[in-house]
């Protein structure tokens, strides 16, 4: 439990080490503010009770309501990316977190601290001059990322949100059950350029793909949708799929080369001989000729 990660609207909570991200960058934490974080997600789900927290985090009793009061106004503060407010006040009962939380493990954490975007800049490229045209049109945009499982997608999208928030840009990152309306999404954006970000949509249905065709089609607001999608598609679903892919800007990632692909490796594995890279690409990716395995493991794997 202690080495749990869990996600929400683009933040990152690593329970271990009571660190908190905002796409992948580092969110600057008081100790307390730290402790409140993380005791409400632990209870989420639930009413907390203002004296259990003021417990949780001076259990000596040497906490004062006005401590508490600074202390989650604070970590208000470091969660105001939250499209909603991140803890909400019961009157007379006490707090409660309110973002849906999604569970990972820490070894995800630490590959997430591999800063450099390899063989990718082509495409991060392609991304800006897709924004950039969303803007300067003032109408929304479709733009798809796809390939294979581990290709890197999400790898490349995350480096294109923290650049735009480095920018100020303003972001709005959720699962297609959560896309907002036409309208709220135009109000969010007001005059200035929004990028919505959805993660593996070919779990969609067909009734959400329409909708996110007709919402980056229609509408006098500069909206920047960025999808990624998880080839191949079942052929079930590739026609149904198919309309929205000629509808979008389509992103394909191909293989990364062999020598950035052992870069990438030494960099997010903690071994660093070659021999328990091979390895731990087998049991990381047992997919025989996986994109991310070096040539030679690829052949191992394939023997």
């Amino acid at each position: 439990m202690s080495n749990d990660v869990w996600s929400f609207e683009g933040y990152g909570f690593h329970l271990g080490s009571a660190e908190l991200r905002y796409v992948a960058r580092p969110v600057p934490l008081e100790p307390r503010v730290a402790q409140v974080i993380m005791y409400l997600v632990q209870n989420a789900g639930r009413i907390v009770p203002r004296n259990e927290l003021l417990m949780s985090l001076w259990p000596g009793g040497e906490g004062s309501d006005g401590a508490l009061n600074y202390a989650v106004r604070r970590a208000r503060q470091a969660l105001s990316a939250c499209r909603n407010p991140a803890i909400l006040t019961y009157r007379g009962q006490g707090y409660r977190f309110a973002p849906v939380l999604l569970q990972s493990d820490s070894a995800s954490w630490h590959i997430n601290d591999v800063a450099e975007l390899y063989d990718r800049k082509p495409q991060l490229d392609t991304l800006w001059s897709q924004f950039e045209s969303c803007r300067s049109s003032n109408h929304p945009a479709l733009s798809l990322v796809t390939g294979m499982v581990g290709i890197g997608k999400t790898a490349l999208v995350r480096k294109f949100r923290c650049d735009l928030a480095e920018r100020g840009e303003r972001t709005w990152f959720g699962s297609c059950a959560e896309l907002p309306g036409q309208r709220d999404l135009e109000r969010l954006a007001g005059r200035r350029p929004l990028v919505v970000f959805l993660d593996d949509i070919q779990e969609m249905n067909t009734e959400n793909w329409e909708a996110l065709r007709m919402l980056s089609s229609k509408g006098d607001k500069p909206i920047l949708y960025v999808a990624t999608v998880r080839t191949p598609v079942s052929p079930a679903r590739g026609d149904a799929l198919g309309d929205l892919l000629r509808h979008a800007r389509t992103i394909s990632l191909g293989p990364l080369s062999d020598t950035n692909a052992r870069r990438l490796l030494r960099a997010a594995l903690t071994s660093t001989t070659q021999g328990t890279i091979d390895g731990d690409v087998e049991r990381r990716a047992p997919l025989r000729k996986h994109p991310c395995a070096p040539r030679g493991s690829r052949r191992a794997s394939a023997a």
